[in-house]
């Protein structure tokens, strides 16, 4: 709260407030960030109830971004009846966001609390291991394969070689791969939330965009079902990614041309020849 005063007066408190509201929005982010990383099993339930909290979160954030731009209008104001109206309209916004924050941590800590039942071990799977040989290497290709449980990164070869000067125990090109470029495919297995994450994870830290902007933008990817969550990670900033979902929104990713994306299927049983199978 704001109590109008002497510019120089409303200027310190001004100051205060600013400080006050990193401190929020600091503690908004974190409670996010406990959010998204104690979920680790995904009903249809707890799913809703995840985009619910992460929407109320982001909500938070823009009414705190909007009352510090209160405080940017209210210290280049000159006039006092000006200065008073900032005022006023601050301290009517400032009260009811911060209710609404900490209502936000009170129902985000029982829903973590509910379902922090099970530990994950989604993330924690070992690395699959690559058997293809080196001469059969695949250059910038994201390699999505049910056949083998896996998803590899594109690469290239300069990358390759990299790995190998820097790191010695490295033996050769697969053992870099397996490494560095491979993730299982179980890692995908909420897509949605996989969507979001690896959203969130190319906007922070591969882009450097601001954790409102992410979490925007991650937002709007977890609901985007023709997305694989793989092709985020494949995609080196936020520009690769426009390219690719231009391509896809226009139904020509013939012309995305930034990495190949091959699919690998496992093979489709017919109704026919499974009821045949099962007689």
């Amino acid at each position: 709260m704001i109590k109008l005063s002497t510019k120089k007066e409303v200027e310190k408190q001004i100051k205060k407030q600013k400080n006050l509201i990193r401190i929020y929005i600091n503690r908004q982010i974190n409670l996010s960030n406990e959010l998204i990383s104690s979920i680790t099993i995904f009903t249809e339930d707890i799913f809703n109830d995840f985009v619910k909290y992460l929407a109320h979160i982001k909500k938070n954030l823009e009414l705190f971004d909007n009352l510090n731009n209160i405080l940017d209008e209210l210290k280049n104001a000159r006039n006092k009846t000006i200065r008073g109206e900032i005022i006023n309209k601050y301290n009517e916004l400032y009260t009811p966001s911060i209710l609404k924050m900490l209502n936000t941590k009170l129902q985000v800590a029982e829903f973590i609390r509910k379902n922090q039942t099970e530990e994950s071990a989604i993330l924690n799977d070992e690395k699959s291991a690559i058997k293809a040989n080196n001469e059969n290497l695949q250059e910038n290709t994201l390699i999505i394969s049910e056949i083998s449980n896996k998803v590899v990164l594109p690469y290239t070869i300069e990358e390759l070689n990299e790995f190998l000067e820097e790191k010695p125990d490295y033996e050769d090109f697969n053992t870099v791969i397996n490494e560095e470029f491979t993730i299982p495919l179980k890692h995908y297995k909420y897509t949605a939330i996989s969507r979001f994450k690896e959203g969130m994870e190319l906007a922070l830290n591969r882009s450097g965009l601001s954790y409102l902007k992410a979490l925007s933008l991650s937002l709007e990817l977890l609901v985007n079902y023709n997305l694989h969550p793989a092709i985020i990670t494949a995609c080196k900033n936020i520009d690769e990614l426009d390219i690719y979902l231009s391509c896809l929104e226009d139904d020509e990713l013939d012309e995305f041309n930034l990495f190949n994306i091959k699919f690998e299927m496992l093979p489709q049983v017919s109704k026919n020849k499974a009821v045949a199978q099962n007689s």
